[in-house]
């Protein structure tokens, strides 16, 4: 169910676009009714002019809706252990190796176990705490994950100034089975 204000400023928004008869009636508004119309009027917008008024449209309606909130507690990563192993193949690299790097009071209430990924070079690329050894390695697979995509509390932001270049090649946002480093470092370039 999305939340009051994301529901209230895109139905508020499509109204005070005449575009009454694209937002859906029923209250709560349902996700897959709200995301049906928002690429409808996205994809007005695109016909009706051109990729750039569109994508300046979805920068300046969704985009800054990110700001002031992280990414990773909107992101949902289920099995983050697996998707880091499936990008490392895919780049060609051995999987990352997960170390019990640390733990303390162990078999009491209070346990704690710190478990750092490390990559091929031996270099540590993620690190996680946790009540139990999978907790642990799960969250470092998540760091992992969180520093492989910039998304880490230590990096720059989402730049709201991005320019949509119609000449250029259409970068298409690669799936899992797709993504390597190379893909990531060409999209942010």
């Amino acid at each position: 169910m999305p939340t009051e204000p994301t529901c209230f400023t895109f139905t508020a928004g499509c109204k005070s676009f005449n575009l009454c008869d694209f937002v859906p009636q029923e209250y709560p508004v349902e996700n897959a009714s709200l995301r049906s119309c928002f690429l409808a009027v996205v994809e007005a917008i695109r016909q009706s002019n051109d990729d750039t008024t569109a994508g300046n449209f979805v920068r300046d309606l969704v985009l800054t809706q990110l700001a002031g909130k992280d990414v990773n507690d909107l992101w949902e990563i289920d099995n983050p252990e697996e998707k880091l192993n499936t990008i490392y193949r895919n780049h060609g690299e051995e999987v990352p190796e997960p170390r019990l790097v640390g733990a303390s009071a162990k078999n009491t209430i209070m346990a704690n176990y710190r478990v750092a990924y490390y990559n091929q070079d031996k270099q540590m690329i993620g690190l996680g705490f946790g009540e139990s050894l999978e907790i642990a390695k799960e969250m470092g697979a998540r760091d992992a994950l969180r520093r492989l995509f910039r998304t880490s509390e230590r990096d720059t932001p989402i730049k709201f100034n991005l320019v949509l270049d119609e000449d250029s090649e259409q970068k298409i946002n690669p799936s899992l089975e797709e993504w390597n480093e190379a893909k990531l470092l060409q999209a942010t370039n």
